[in-house]
């Protein structure tokens, strides 16, 4: 049962009949994740007043694209000097990602909050103008090799809250974010196509307001665990 139709190919690569195979991609709760005003707390605890937030969700490793993000920032700060990037997450990119955001003097414009408990996420989401994940391939994507993004369910828990969404063009994240409906996908490898997707959506608010209520439908109707237990049990 591969998350992915991408995900599928990879495992038709790897020897695995087609026959034998039936995707079925991670599933959101909507109920969980629903669109809902920006917690007071989080805006006070961060100093977010007035200011438009960029938000990625999720572990700190190099395929995420966090980096390239920051680079953009150099772009976007000039034109939205109220912009921050907030970074909602751990791993080991990051003492490097501190340092790329200190190089480029982007320390006021660069948030790490560290780890962050499932149960708090939808407050995170929604504190967000648009959420990005430029995700990457990192290494060879030769037989066992390479790293990359199977599907990407924080673009579904994102869209979930309402949110605008923006993707790497890489691995399955296609599948869990439809282009110019939900979110937009981007070179992974382009700071400058990463920066322009960003700012076309700040600077379009009736543009960013559709692709999340699109995207939140889609979350509802087609990504809800309700829907995806029926598929299941169909298989079982």
């Amino acid at each position: 049962v591969p998350n992915s139709e991408f995900t599928l190919r990879e495992y038709e690569r790897w020897g695995v009949p087609r026959e034998k195979m039936v995707t079925i991609v991670p599933g959101v709760d909507s109920v969980f994740f629903h669109p809902e005003g920006k917690s007071r707390y989080l805006v006070e605890k961060y100093r977010l007043q007035n200011k438009q937030i960029i938000m990625t969700v999720g572990r700190l490793d190099e395929r995420k694209g966090h980096d390239m993000v920051i680079r953009a920032m150099t772009q976007l700060t000039k034109r939205f000097p109220d912009v921050v990037y907030m970074i909602v997450g751990k791993g080991r990119e990051e003492q490097r990602l501190k340092n790329l955001a200190d190089n480029l003097k982007l320390q006021d414009h660069v948030i790490f909050t560290g780890f962050v408990a499932d149960e708090s996420l939808p407050d995170y989401y929604n504190l967000c103008d648009v959420f990005v994940l430029p995700n990457r391939e990192t290494e060879s994507h030769d037989q066992l090799k390479g790293d990359y993004e199977g599907f990407g369910v924080v673009f579904l828990e994102a869209s979930a809250c309402g949110k605008p969404v923006i993707a790497g063009k890489s691995g399955g994240s296609c599948e869990a974010v439809v282009d110019g409906i939900t979110g937009l996908m981007v070179d992974p490898r382009s700071e400058d196509d990463i920066a322009h997707a960003i700012e076309r959506i700040l600077e379009d608010k009736s543009f960013a307001g559709r692709l999340g209520i699109t995207g939140r439908n889609r979350a509802e109707k087609e990504f809800d665990w309700q829907h995806i237990t029926r598929i299941t049990e169909s298989i079982l």
